[in-house]
């Protein structure tokens, strides 16, 4: 199935700031031209204006032609002069005949019919300036229209303001985009120094948000990890300095017993036996401990794969292993209520790591529970979870008790470790163990 492209919020916002930025430069460019422009029409509409040019492009022009010396004969030479004032008409006249105009060669102008002016006329051309050449002179009309150069000078203005409002505008739109990109560059920068503790900014609703959110959760998570990790390394340091302990008294006494007997200090059968017997007893404790320990490291190094999860029948499951460890009970005298409810749901289980997290519940029965007062099994399912709950009371003859608490912390671990959670409450005559199991397979119908 393919997945539906996810909308891009910082892409549309890029390019809503380029629109909107193109909208204002578009508008700066029409009010600056407009204002320009109006300003330059102003000018040229003066009624001096053009006649103020025209004099002071037919001085040049006059100038030239003394410079030159040039003859009537002459003027068509005056085209390299009009190059250099590319706004400008010039027309001549003389004889009331019309010898030179802007862009028209000798040649064309000769085959051009000649024009009969009128009395109306004549007085016109008697009206135009004159120009001076060796050996005659000319009248001369001159139009100059470098209004032109003022027109494309505004045009250009008014461009380079357009630019520039199009720069400044998008900035403006962005610039808190790029200040805010700053900010999570500075502060991933504080993380990559080792500081898990600082916080990341999380603002907005886009790409970048999310990407500062996502960080931020890497940053707790790892975080988390790490104090995990510290509270491990604390709980295997504290285990291993309360095992120390534990396991020097049992020790010392087996040593002791052994060494009554090499030295010869059982003068009797009946004494040695009773040496022998008392030394393999601390043997067993200090089994029991190792075998304790083994289960605990066992369960923090066990590593957790999805595969070696089994989906079994809930209260099938707990129906077996309860009823099995009920028998075991009976057979050494407990007696045992099993009130074990029958429910839907199934369960994910990693079976060898539940088997021993049981094991270690009921061998505490074993050791510290009273024979004559009876245990309570029961389970039964609330919403989309099992709950299996053990009650016994404690055995008041009971002389030592176990103080590492490591067969409780493993059981904790493997509950744990299934998704569900572990809870021992002991009080003076009794002990309650509480355990909760994640339900799967269960319909809306079910959960109701």
């Amino acid at each position: 199935m393919i997945k539906a492209p996810r909308f891009n919020r910082l892409l549309a916002l890029l390019v809503a700031a380029v629109l909107l930025s193109l909208a204002v430069a578009g508008g700066a460019f029409l009010l600056a031209r407009g204002i320009l422009t109006s300003r330059i029409e102003r000018m040229v509409e003066a009624e001096d204006y053009q006649a103020r040019r025209a004099d002071a492009t037919r001085q040049d022009l006059q100038q030239y032609i003394r410079d030159q010396g040039l003859r009537l004969q002459d003027v068509f030479t005056l085209s390299r002069w009009e190059a250099s004032h590319p706004y400008v008409i010039l027309n001549l006249y003389a004889a009331g005949q019309m010898i030179y105009t802007t862009g028209l060669s000798q040649e064309a102008l000769d085959e051009a019919p000649p024009e009969a002016y009128q009395e109306s006329d004549q007085g016109y051309l008697n009206a135009l300036p004159r120009l001076d050449f060796a050996g005659g002179q000319a009248r001369a009309f001159i139009y100059v229209y470098d209004e032109v150069v003022y027109y494309n000078m505004a045009d250009i203005a008014a461009i380079l303001l357009a630019g520039l409002c199009f720069v400044v505008m998008l900035f403006v739109l962005i610039h808190h985009k790029l200040r805010y990109i700053t900010l999570l560059k500075a502060q991933t920068a504080i993380l990559e120094g080792g500081d898990l503790g600082f916080p990341i900014t999380v603002k907005g609703r886009d790409e970048l948000s999310d990407l500062a959110r996502q960080i931020d959760q890497m940053r707790l998570s790892l975080l988390r990890q790490q104090e995990e990790e510290d509270q491990a390394r604390q709980a295997n340091t504290e285990l291993v300095t309360a095992m120390s302990h534990d396991l020097r008294t049992p020790l010392t006494s087996l040593l002791g017993y052994m060494d009554l007997v090499l030295a010869g200090r059982g003068k009797t059968p009946e004494e040695k036996e009773r040496f022998l017997r008392s030394a393999h007893a601390k043997a067993y404790q200090i089994k029991e401990m190792s075998d304790a320990l083994f289960d605990y490291f066992y369960v923090y190094s066990k590593p957790q794969e999805g595969e070696a999860f089994e989906t079994v029948q809930a209260s099938a499951l707990l129906s077996q292993v309860l009823g099995e460890k009920a028998l075991e009970l009976e057979s050494q005298g407990f007696q045992v209520v099993q009130r074990l409810s029958d429910f839907p749901g199934s369960l994910q289980v990693h079976y060898p790591l539940l088997i021993r997290a049981f094991d270690n519940l009921f061998s505490n029965i074993l050791k510290y529970a009273d024979p004559a007062q009876p245990v309570i099994l029961s389970s039964r399912r609330e919403g989309d979870q099992a709950f299996i709950t053990l009650e016994n009371a404690i055995d008041p003859n009971l002389k030592a008790r176990e103080s590492t608490k490591i067969g409780l912390t493993t059981c904790q671990r493997a509950f744990d470790y299934h998704g569900g959670s572990f809870k021992a409450e002991e009080a003076v005559k009794s002990f309650k163990a509480l355990v909760r199991l994640p339900l799967t397979g269960l319909n809306i119908a079910l959960r109701t």
